[in-house]
């Protein structure tokens, strides 16, 4: 109450866990916390930003990239590629080192349980408005897809919000993304792989009443277009399904379906 009405140095206690708490909270709540960073680092117990940050402007250009994109700051990452690229670092360079080493981290920390999945969206919109500022200064710059995915949520399923967050990063990770939406039937998913020449196609579930749906749709796709690869996930999916219903692809969240996208590209191409 004390922080919304002005309040900005607190005198607390800082051994006392519940006002302890109480302080994070409020920073939280009331949009003093950028990013939730301290929230996060508190309730996942590792350092939080401030403490174990350098100097960002003391930092060269390509660690400067990979920091303000770890720490999903748009503007910086953005306004970043000009300093790059007045400091004489070719766009590959940029893209490979700077931009794609800060997802591929944050995605380690993913999978590690040291970074939140709203870091990690952050992080996503910081390496695509860095991408769309690249392309503005070098009009002519070639930004090769990896591949293209059409993905939906299976006949009978209305929800969205996974397969949502699935298609943000996959786009953001340099693939094609067509999303088909949600309660997507077998027929509208193999005519979608057909017409854009998919490479990928991933399906969503998370109800146990569509699960028959799923495998009818993974059936129809691998007779119809044999050449694309099937992604599934969902949160009543698990492995065993998956490989039961002849799709063992299977993704337990975005992060691992980007890296099973990209193990089966480069399959592809070697």
């Amino acid at each position: 109450m004390a922080f919304a009405c002005g309040m900005n140095a607190p005198i607390i206690n800082p051994l006392d866990q519940g006002i302890k708490d109480a302080f994070i909270n409020a920073k939280l709540l009331l949009g003093f916390d950028k990013g939730a960073a301290n929230f996060i680092a508190e309730t996942a117990k590792i350092p939080a930003p401030a403490e174990k940050a350098e100097a960002s402007q003391d930092l060269p250009p390509l660690e400067q990239i990979r920091a303000a994109v770890k720490n999903g700051e748009k503007e910086q990452s953005a306004s970043l590629m000009k300093t790059a690229l007045d400091a004489g670092i070719s766009s590959e360079t940029i893209i490979k080192e700077g931009l794609t080493s800060a997802m591929t981290e944050i995605g380690d920390g993913y999978g590690a349980g040291k970074v939140y999945l709203p870091q990690v969206m952050m992080a996503a919109e910081a390496m695509q408005s860095a991408f769309c500022e690249l392309k503005k200064l070098l009009p002519d710059i070639k930004s090769k897809e990896k591949g293209t995915l059409v993905i939906g949520t299976v006949q009978g399923d209305i929800h969205d919000l996974g397969k949502n967050i699935v298609a943000a990063l996959m786009e953001n990770s340099g693939y094609k993304v067509i999303d088909l939406g949600k309660d997507v039937s077998p027929d509208a998913f193999v005519k979608a792989a057909i017409e854009y020449k998919a490479d990928l196609a991933g399906l969503c579930s998370l109800m146990t009443t569509t699960l028959p749906e799923l495998e009818s749709t993974v059936k129809k796709l691998k007779e119809a277009v044999p050449s694309v690869d099937i992604l599934v996930g969902g949160a009543v999916v698990t492995q065993d399904y998956a490989n039961e219903i002849g799709a063992p692809n299977y993704c337990k969240d975005g992060i691992a379906a980007v890296r099973i996208a990209d193990q089966l590209i480069e399959k592809r191409n070697s």
